[in-house]
């Protein structure tokens, strides 16, 4: 058996639609296909190539260095430490595994799913999420030491990384750490992020897509004292929503890339909405106030949040956790990897009536809107929270902190004719990194996002510690998806958007990339390092 160690070595938005009507005129939400792309011809002319001069593609500028090269082989190098000493408050065993389940009345449908078995600790820290496809709920709290034993048993290699969370490079679930079919990788970090929801996936290059739409995603929610003050609806009030979209066939089974280079330049969109790995989507719920932690798990598919009564929504967190206060908006662009924190008051609905959470059409796009999650109130009735002013406190990185105040990094995100979706031009080099994205440790950065020369939105998610959003040059995103601590950021067609990082938490090679995991596997990644 191999066994791998602790190494440290758009056509506008597109895929922000609803259903589009059928024949009849009623909504379908079995039908999710994007429907500004009339051909694969009229794409590739007016979305990829017909936006940019050939000749002016940055095939050979920004190359990797010598000296980044050398950078690279030292940080591996000087990161290879023991294991810590420290006992593990909550010992897990993890394996991802193939398997068939029930999701249609007519036939089983074959997915890769995460099993989770604690080993040491509290058995009740590891919860099901339902009989669908999606992964089980690890809950932790802020300071915990966790060691997780991760065993590969799908027929392709794979490893596990831990969306949101700030940890060694080494337990980042890097491409470079894949382990094989029947692998094993030993995990054993600290959890140093505040209370939010974050997740777990898949991460080897060129295959993460795929994987994730199998079913390989799972769901981690941290816990603090400064967010348990705040006795925010809990138990049977607080409701967990991974959305995901999928493409099945006649024979209830995901496909995936079948419609072949449109798929892949455009991004993996599905027929069927599923909640939490089930095609169920309605919840019961008691009348009073809730707490929904929305995650987007799905592959490329950006989602235009409202309430179907028109009543505002209340965010309370994003990303990295807690806002430092309520914000509230009509509706709000979710894409995939950003997770929302919203709060919902149901007092008013009467016994039996229901509230939906839909996506709506944005940007001119066709279609209705469509449901995500539906709300049924029960007889009893909960408590109503009452909202405070404050939530919680922490620092605004103020850009005068950052070492390149007057000249931050720019990336440009743009296709090319030899790689497609790229950074800058260049494909993904699993073990290089060219000077611009070498950071000193301790530094604080600004890093300006451009994508002003392609049609298409792309949320960026750099790993490691989270970041802080300075400014967009557009409009088209809800100041509340920008609030807060994030690791994910939607830049839509045409913006400019600067966020601000600090490097002050872990040395070695992490990535940085486009959640659509299609444009991910493309190219549209690409290795950073902090020395």
């Amino acid at each position: 058996m191999y066994v791998a160690t602790r190494q440290r070595i758009s056509t506008q938005s597109t895929s922000v639609i609803g259903p589009v009507s059928n024949q009849s005129g009623e909504s379908t939400v079995s039908n999710l296909t994007p429907s500004l792309v009339s051909s694969r011809r009229s794409f590739l002319k007016k979305s990829v190539f017909g936006l940019i001069p050939v000749a002016a593609l940055p095939f050979t500028f920004w190359p990797v260095t010598a000296r980044a090269a050398q950078m690279l082989h030292s940080s591996l190098l000087s990161t290879h430490i023991a294991p810590s000493s420290r006992i593990a408050d909550l010992q897990i065993q993890l394996r991802s595994y193939p398997r068939a389940i029930q999701l249609f009345p007519d036939n089983m449908t074959d997915v890769w799913s995460y099993e989770m078995t604690v080993t040491t600790g509290d058995l009740k820290r590891v919860q099901s999420t339902g009989n669908g496809f999606l992964g089980p709920q690890l809950e932790v709290r802020k300071g915990e030491r966790i060691s997780i034993e991760y065993r590969n048993d799908i027929p392709d290699e794979s490893i596990v990384h831990w969306h949101g969370l700030d940890v060694p490079a080494d337990q980042d679930g890097h491409p470079h750490q894949t382990v094989p079919a029947n692998g094993i990788f030993n995990y054993n970090f600290t959890i140093k992020n505040r209370a939010g929801l974050y997740f777990f996936h898949p991460h080897p290059h060129g295959k993460l897509g795929e994987q994730i739409n199998r079913g390989l995603v799972g769901v981690l929610i941290v816990r603090d004292d400064e967010e348990d003050a705040l006795n925010l609806p809990s138990g049977v009030d607080e409701h967990l929503l991974c959305v995901q979209d999928r493409r099945v066939n006649a024979n209830r089974q995901f496909e995936y890339l079948t419609g072949g280079m449109h798929d892949r330049m455009m991004g993996m969109h599905g027929n069927e909405l599923f909640l939490n790995g089930e095609r169920n989507r309605k919840k019961m719920v008691r009348r009073g106030s809730q707490r929904l932690r929305i995650l987007n798990g799905s592959n490329a598919r950006i989602y235009n949040l409202m309430w179907s009564d028109g009543r505002p929504l209340t965010v309370i967190g994003t990303d990295g956790g807690l806002l430092e206060k309520p914000m509230t908006t009509t509706s709000l662009l979710l894409a995939p990897s950003e997770r929302l924190d919203l709060l919902v008051d149901l007092t008013d609905l009467a016994v039996g009536s229901t509230l939906s959470l839909q996506s709506a059409p944005s940007q001119g796009a066709t279609g209705k809107p469509f449901d995500i999650a539906t709300f049924e109130a029960t007889a009893e009735v909960g408590v109503t929270y009452q909202t405070p002013l404050s939530l919680s406190k922490f620092d605004l990185i103020p850009a005068t902190e950052a070492v390149n105040f007057t000249a931050p990094k720019s990336f440009q995100l743009i296709p090319t004719r030899d790689h497609g979706w790229t950074i800058d031009g260049q494909p993904y080099d699993m073990h290089g990194a060219s000077t611009k994205e070498t950071v000193r440790f301790g530094d604080t950065e600004i890093w300006e996002f451009d994508n002003t020369l392609a049609n298409m939105p792309h949320p960026i998610h750099i790993h490691g510690t989270q970041f802080q959003v300075l400014s967009r040059k557009s409009g088209g995103v809800s100041g509340a998806m920008d609030n807060g601590w994030k690791d994910t950021v939607l830049v839509m067609p045409g913006d400019k958007v600067s966020v601000i990082k600090r490097f002050n938490t872990e040395r070695g090679i992490f990535v940085y990339h486009c959640h659509n995991l299609e444009h991910e596997d493309m190219s549209m990644m690409r290795n950073f390092i902090i020395q």
